[in-house]
């Protein structure tokens, strides 16, 4: 049963010949050998082959349950190696171990986990003897589970100050931190990851580990929903999320999910699930089962957003390029879908509207004629070549012409030699996944490209409509255009309608506001500028052109100028007033994933310490020329009366703590004596880009997590 392989196959032991094959049984691990026959677990099945010919004496579906929109049979996730005892093998999951007769694949029996024991990791059957090893690990001896970490400290809270003192430590090697947001039920926990353990840490001067789980996972991925903390493992079809309580440790269902899931946005009382590519996966998080899934096919950016109502999907894709979709987060239904159109500065925009399954269509005053004929002035990357997988006219009412009669009347060019049949034919075939192309081997023709066909007939119509032919990179995707008509095939005149197809727009950066998206624009030549569409389905409106996107929030965007003059200023701009402009400075470091924007402050504590009044574009704190120790690079977290904790190392001196007033740029300094190990960022900035602490603050080096609080 090699791994590069389907199939199960026997080779003769003296000559290395192939005996027999099975591909039908996916193997994965053999369970030994039985009056002559070979035991095989698959992928889907169990199985018994003979060992002389390969034929199945019996095969059975593993134990598993439905799943899905179509409540599909999915096997569960087999713990360990299934087990041999005598004539029956035992196949255990996460809820239950099934006896299973080696004879002729029937089950035997079926038994449930106890209720009152932890999830099980693994198993042994030995003679009449079941060993299981669970997810919560024995006693240590130094940690009692609910007791306090320090029970001298003080139970009263007071809100941080730069006078810190250590309460306890909790000491993990290359610990990972997992902190609900702010406003969660969890809140007051910290999920510790090390060396396969996590841990449920109260976030408090006494501190505790409220439970703890062995996972048998590699570099899960989590997520908070509610009250209950959500484990991502695997990859491909062996995706698997888990949810445990959050309180308790207990553990509460397992579910298969896409095997790119590894973002999470909660909608009220759904999840949704993505890979800010080209999935979408809801679910309840109740009991783990799929609502709804969607993909963008060659999707190249996905941003999902919820406003306390409905789901704003951004995309971008090969095919279809920028839309905002509103979806029902239940559901999944689409109940508007916008092309997102870019207003630009000259006033010239796209004639092209997206329409029904992936068509572009331009509409102009009803002409009546035989010929068209479709002239492709430039392409949406600026190569020379142009494509069509299908065009459609279409009369007054919308509806298609039927093209029984249409003929090809000319063509300037399409590539004769490739393996694909690139005639002009193939734009009016209905098929979708064949193409007109213009040539590209041996040369590429410059534009103007053109397609004429002749209709059969006087036909009106007053709309025609073009479908991008799939390929990679949207080769030969139409940007500018001219349609012209004729009653002759000669006499062609001046175009019926002319403009844009399609303006094609690079987005590899947006983020989406209360009331907005943000985004980045990038030309082929990288030229960049920043948009603002406002969720309505009108034009995206500049920003500032030759700019770079950082983030945004709230009215404001934070950017850099990337104009010759001005090449590398950091900007803040309003999404309200095109007027709005605040220069912060030129060539100042920061970390993109960490701006505190709070209000109408602005902070950026990284690295040179920056603190803005944008409302009155005034510099509160700009970086000190005698390199003062909250100028340098650290770590910060926001305090919740809305001052920032700045972590400088300073050798064995131990950590310099800069307390800053974000209102009115003061700043109070101590040493924190104790802590010389060098500190590292407290989460990822995906999952939580600053921390906010209140009245424990936890910080993190390469040997524990500590707990730190101020004196009364």
């Amino acid at each position: 049963m090699p791994r590069d392989t389907g199939k199960v196959f026997a080779l003769d032991c003296d000559t290395g010949r192939l005996v027999w094959n099975n591909h039908l049984i996916l193997g994965i691990e053999s369970l030994g050998i039985f009056d002559n026959n070979l035991i095989i677990r698959g992928q889907n099945d169990l199985a018994s082959l003979s060992i002389e010919t390969g034929k199945e004496k019996w095969y059975t579906p593993l134990p598993g349950k439905q799943t899905g929109l179509h409540k599909d049979i999915q096997p569960d996730r087999v713990l360990g190696r299934a087990q041999r005892n005598g004539k029956s093998f035992y196949i255990a999951n996460h809820d239950r171990i099934t006896e299973i007769d080696i004879r002729d694949g029937k089950t035997l029996s079926t038994l449930k986990w106890s209720s009152g024991t932890a999830r099980p990791l693994s198993f042994l059957v030995s003679s009449d003897t079941l060993y299981v090893i669970g997810a919560k690990p024995a006693t240590d001896q130094g940690i009692v589970i609910n007791e306090p970490l320090n029970s001298e400290a003080a139970s009263e809270k007071t809100m941080l100050s730069p006078d810190l003192q250590r309460n306890w430590i909790l000491s993990r090697n290359d610990a990972r931190i997992i902190r609900a947001p702010y406003d969660s039920p969890l809140a007051n926990n910290a999920f510790v990851l090390s060396g396969g353990l996590l841990e449920c840490v109260d976030i408090s001067p006494k501190g505790a580990v409220k439970w703890r789980l062995l996972l048998d996972a590699l570099n899960p991925d989590f997520h908070i929903a509610g009250d209950k903390i959500l484990m991502l493992s695997g990859s491909q079809t062996q995706r698997r999320m888990l949810a445990f309580n959050g309180n308790t440790g207990n553990f509460l269902w397992e579910s298969v999910v896409p095997g790119q899931a590894s973002r999470l946005l909660q909608c009220g009382n759904i999840c949704i699930l993505h890979d800010s590519k080209s999935l979408l996966f809801a679910f309840d998080p109740v009991n783990g089962e799929q609502l709804w899934e969607q993909r963008i096919l060659s999707g190249n950016l996905l941003l999902p957003h919820w406003d306390g109502e409905k789901l704003h999907v951004f995309e971008t894709s090969m095919g279809t390029g920028a839309m905002h979709t509103v979806l029902d987060p239940a559901s999944g239904r689409s109940l508007r879908r916008h092309d997102i159109e870019l207003g630009l500065a000259k006033g010239k925009s796209s004639n092209g509207k997206l329409i029904d399954n992936g068509y572009y269509e331009v509409t102009f005053k009803p002409v009546s004629a035989r010929f068209f004929r479709l002239v492709m002035l430039s392409e949406v990357n600026g190569r020379g070549w142009s494509s069509v997988a299908e065009l459609q006219i279409a009369d007054k009412d919308g509806n298609n012409l039927d093209r029984k009669g249409w003929k090809v009347h000319f063509t300037d060019s399409f590539e004769p030699n490739s393996t694909y049949d690139t005639r002009p034919e193939s734009a009016i075939d209905g098929n979708r996944s064949s193409w007109w192309h213009s040539q590209w081997l041996n040369g590429i023709p410059p534009h103007p490209h053109e397609l004429q066909f002749n209709l059969g007939k006087q036909s009106t119509f007053q709309s025609f409509r073009y479908l991008p032919a799939v390929i990679v990179n949207n080769n030969g995707m139409i940007g500018e255009y001219e349609l012209y008509t004729s009653d002759d095939g000669e006499n062609w005149g001046e175009p019926t309608v002319a403009g844009t197809m399609i303006k094609r727009i690079f987005i590899d950066r947006a983020r989406f506001t209360d009331d907005a998206l943000i985004f980045e624009s990038r030309s082929r030549s990288g030229k960049r500028d920043i948009y603002v569409y406002r969720l309505d389905g009108n034009q995206a409106t500049p920003l500032a052109l030759h700019h770079e996107f950082i983030t945004a929030n709230g009215k404001y965007t934070i950017a850099r100028d990337r104009t010759p003059e001005k090449n590398d200023t950091l900007v803040v701009l309003h999404s309200d007033d095109p007027s709005y402009r605040f220069e912060i400075g030129k060539g100042i470091p920061f970390d993109q994933n960490r701006v505190l924007i709070k209000g109408d402050r602005l902070c950026l504590a990284s690295h040179k310490l920056v603190i803005a009044d944008l409302a009155n574009k005034e510099l509160i704190r700009q970086p000190s020329k005698d390199a003062q120790p909250y100028d340098k690079q650290g770590i910060f977290v926001l305090n919740g009366n809305g001052r920032v904790m700045k972590f400088v190392h300073n050798g064995n001196s131990g950590a310099i703590l800069s307390m800053i007033n974000i209102q009115s740029g003061d700043i109070q300094q101590s040493l924190i004596t104790s802590q010389t190990n060098q500190l590292r960022d407290i989460t990822t900035p995906h999952f939580d880009p600053i921390p906010h602490f209140e009245n424990v603050l936890l910080l993190r080096d390469d040997f524990g997590i500590s707990a730190w609080s101020s004196p009364r």
